[in-house]
């Protein structure tokens, strides 16, 4: 490709763009949850109350919707800035 023929003003370059850095957030958050998986749901073999561990489960499974959250801001941000 020649980059003196991409136009960067173009309604397609900016789609693609906004797609490019929607799919890494979207990977970024799939690695999230699949690598959160163990950690937010506590065995059975832990020896905790199941009380708290449903509390304690529920906090973790926040944190990481919290997580989720943010980088899907960051990534909206990225593509509404242009940049």
């Amino acid at each position: 490709m020649i980059p003196l023929s991409v136009d960067p003003t173009s309604q397609s370059y900016a789609a693609g763009q906004v797609f490019g850095t929607f799919s890494v957030a979207i990977l970024a958050i799939a690695f999230l949850w699949r690598l959160s998986k163990p950690w937010r749901n506590l065995a059975d073999k832990t020896g905790i109350a199941p009380a708290e561990r449903k509390r304690l489960q529920g906090k973790r499974n926040q944190i990481v919707v919290l997580a989720t959250v943010l980088i899907t801001v960051f990534a909206a941000m990225k593509a509404a800035s242009g940049r």
